[in-house]
């Protein structure tokens, strides 16, 4: 690094009074994430410009629990599995081998907006109601909670989660779900959901205001002040060991995101912000990196990861770190034959991806492969 730059950027930041803030990637390993608490602490920007709240439990991954899973059903104490608006058969971790374990479940059902990889390993799928077809809550990555309308009734029948559920714990009859198409279960179960929190008196009045405004006031998670340890922070940056070798990141594509909209053309279509490659991925990396394996655009590369491989064409991309490779997720789908677009579109990096490596691979073998792709 260049200390020159380090000093005048350490300079600028203490001359700003607080107001300013350091941040690293959300993926960058627990170090990173203490030494920059640590300056925010000092540089007096806590309070100001950073604030501490709980995270939302939908941003949480939790790998212990599907591996939990996978080994209760080759165990066979599952008799019956639902997969409610997910895809392990395509994007679980490749150590687990999600999609073999499907035959040893007596009941498997799918419900999802498409026929996906799961929905072929399942022996029933259900259609999922689109977001602006069905009714809903959520909460945003500050905790504000947002009630979600439909514009249009279901267009296929489909059900949202909530109804589904729903139907799974017996609250709502299927016969009766499933003929009504008009979105009048779930707006009731979400306001059961509310006028439980809320209290029935004056209940008519704030939901009729929630929806006006689009979000429920004074929802969001409360500031919290945490303790800054020094001791723990040192010992972070102790404990801490740089990526040997090359150092692989998958990331989620800013077109297909986790490959749900693989089948879609106009997304297919959409060029890259970075590369303006369009129908596929590539294994991105920098013109000196490029130049020492003694590839080019297009050229197949191999990439090793503990017991994967994949095979991908490469692509140079000035200002790319050294020594690193990037791959965008969401490609090389296998679907049915009616999800014409998807078929032959890009290269599966999911068959990189472990329970122990979701995001970075450190330590990948990249080499020059066979051939050139177009």
């Amino acid at each position: 690094a260049d200390n020159n730059k380090i000093r005048a950027i350490a300079k600028d930041l203490k001359s700003a009074g607080g107001n300013c803030a350091v941040v690293v990637g959300p993926r960058q390993p627990a170090a990173a994430h203490a030494v920059a608490h640590a300056i925010n602490q000092a540089l007096g920007a806590v309070g100001k410009t950073v604030a501490y709240t709980s995270m939302p439990a939908q941003l949480q991954g939790n790998v212990a629990a599907i591996k939990n899973l996978a080994a209760a059903i080759d165990a066979g104490q599952v008799k019956a599995l639902v997969c409610l608006g997910t895809n392990p058969a395509y994007d679980a971790p490749a150590d687990l081998n999600f999609g073999s374990l499907f035959a040893k479940i007596e009941t498997t059902i799918h419900v999802g907006s498409h026929a996906d990889e799961t929905a072929a390993q399942c022996k029933w799928h259900f259609p999922m109601a689109h977001d602006l077809e069905s009714w809903g809550d959520m909460r945003a990555h500050d905790g504000t909670v947002s009630l979600r309308q439909p514009l249009i009734a279901p267009l296929f029948g489909g059900v949202s989660a909530a109804e589904f559920l729903a139907i799974l714990s017996q609250q709502t009859a299927a016969e009766s779900l499933l003929t009504a198409r008009d979105g009048a279960c779930g707006m009731e179960l979400v306001r059961a959901q509310w006028r439980q929190a809320i209290g029935a008196n004056g209940f008519d009045a704030w939901w009729r205001n929630a929806l006006h405004t689009g979000f429920v006031a004074d929802s969001k998670f409360a500031a919290e002040s945490p303790t800054l340890a020094p001791v723990g922070v040192a010992a972070a940056v102790r404990a801490f060991q740089p990526i040997a070798g090359t150092e692989v990141q998958l990331r989620p594509c800013p077109k297909m995101w986790d490959g749900r909209y693989a089948n879609n053309s106009w997304m297919q279509e959409l060029p890259d912000p970075l590369t303006k490659i369009s129908w596929d991925n590539a294994a991105l990396m920098g013109p000196a990196m490029a130049q020492r394996l003694g590839v080019s655009k297009g050229d197949m590369v191999s990439i090793k990861a503990g017991n994967a491989n994949l095979n991908i064409p490469a692509f140079v991309l000035p200002g790319h770190a050294d020594d690193a490779v990037t791959i965008y997720l969401g490609w090389g789908r296998q679907l049915s034959a009616e999800a014409k677009v998807a078929q032959g579109t890009g290269f599966n990096a999911y068959a990189l991806r472990s329970t122990t490596a979701q995001w970075t691979l450190a330590g990948a073998t990249v080499a020059k492969g066979q051939g050139n792709y177009r």
